[in-house]
């Protein structure tokens, strides 16, 4: 990395740049193991950071750098600016569902359908089919649904979350 004087040392878009390269190449980041030590690098253009500036431009307010395909390394043509909503939808760790020919994160599929995060996860790891994990009816009679106001009881319910 360049000592050059660029004006923007206390800027987010250099922060961006410089936590970049701490996750590919310093071993004591707390990233390091899943960027640099899977092999994730920066593109030698973008060790300096006038490059890195001239291609991604000013990082914009609430955005951070995000590589579009998580098994690629950072450059112009696999980064971009994004929301962390964005980044959250697109990390290794994330389970995608295919339904109706449109592909989403379990998080995506929750927010549109209605349906809490954990309802899915749990529909999933009960081995039901993508179809039933998506319309099943959520049981509102059931405590765990129900607001805390009109639980008929406290007997968790049977065969539906």
């Amino acid at each position: 990395m360049s000592n050059t004087i660029h004006g923007m040392y206390r800027t987010a878009t250099y922060r961006s740049w410089h936590s970049m390269h701490n996750r590919c190449y310093d071993p004591n980041s707390d990233s390091y193991k899943s960027h640099g030590g899977r092999g994730v690098i920066v593109c030698k253009r973008w060790h300096e950071f006038v490059n890195f500036f001239e291609d991604m431009g000013l990082r914009p307010q609430g955005m951070t750098i995000d590589r579009k395909n998580n098994n690629g390394n950072y450059h112009k043509r696999n980064c971009r600016w994004a929301t962390q909503l964005e980044q959250n939808n697109n990390t290794l760790q994330n389970i995608l569902l295919t339904y109706n020919r449109r592909k989403q994160t379990v998080s995506q599929w929750a927010r549109e359908l209605g349906i809490k995060h954990a309802t899915l996860i749990s529909r999933i790891n009960r081995g039901w089919s993508t179809k039933k994990i998506l319309t099943q009816p959520i049981d509102t009679t059931c405590y765990a649904h129900a607001p805390y106001d009109r639980r008929p009881d406290r007997s968790p319910c049977v065969g539906q979350t």
